[in-house]
């Protein structure tokens, strides 16, 4: 985190990067987590607890996703592929009115954004992935935006820190995207922290093959729970 502050003007910055991978028996590594995202948010002072602001959300990833459940590919060594670098990557800007009216609980409510949806990679591209028009690379709506944050200590050595994106576009307002992060952090000591997050994303245009072999819009869930070490500067 970066943040600045003087007089009526606020910046706050905000990128988190997290890359893990599993190996379980004979199988492979395999991705476990791989995110990249930016939060950039701007205001200025519209009273003690509003904020005119202007927020840039940006999202992607490090490396290559696999289908694992497809057939192997042999000709190429490799399982299909589903995601990369910039494919896909997701550019939100938004315009609007943040309302701060709780300790650690930031609202924006922005009725002018713009939601880019990036596959850079050519093959993908050409699938139609991510809902991208086969052949493009770039998809572009315009809707409206709710963000809320929230990050304070809720008990003695407990933090919560939590997002939510609820994005709805003016061509179909009622097939949202919305993603949400939460991660728990539990104070052992000074040096050990106990973590627990759940991250879940919905978009009805992305169209997921399900558990139970059928496809369509399905809500994406993860949760990883872990011990580690941690030091506050």
């Amino acid at each position: 985190k970066a943040n600045y502050i003087k007089e009526n003007l606020t910046w706050n910055n905000y990128l988190e990067i997290g890359y893990g991978l599993t190996k379980i028996g004979d199988v492979e590594f395999r991705k476990s987590d791989d995110r990249i995202i930016l939060v950039s948010q701007a205001g200025i002072a519209a009273g003690k607890t509003m904020n005119h602001s202007l927020l840039v959300d940006f999202r992607t990833q490090f490396t290559d996703g696999r289908n694992y459940s497809a057939k192997f590919d042999s000709t190429l060594g490799e399982y299909p592929l589903t995601s990369t670098f910039l494919a896909p990557a997701f550019l939100t800007t938004a315009l609007g009115m943040e309302i701060k009216p709780l300790k650690g609980l930031s609202l924006l409510i922005a009725p002018l954004t713009g939601r880019t949806t990036i596959v850079a990679n050519q093959l993908l591209s050409e699938q139609g992935a991510f809902n991208v028009i086969k052949g493009h690379k770039v998809q572009a709506f315009l809707g409206g935006l709710i963000n809320a944050q929230y990050a304070d200590e809720i008990i003695e050595n407990v933090t919560l820190n939590s997002r939510l994106n609820v994005f709805s576009p003016f061509r179909s307002p009622t097939l949202m995207v919305v993603s949400m992060e939460n991660l728990l952090s539990m104070k052992v000591n000074s040096f050990i922290k106990v973590t627990l997050s759940l991250d879940a994303f919905y978009d009805h245009r992305i169209v997921i093959k399900r558990a139970d072999g059928t496809s369509g819009p399905s809500t994406q869930l993860k949760n990883t729970f872990g011990v580690g070490f941690g030091y506050t500067f």
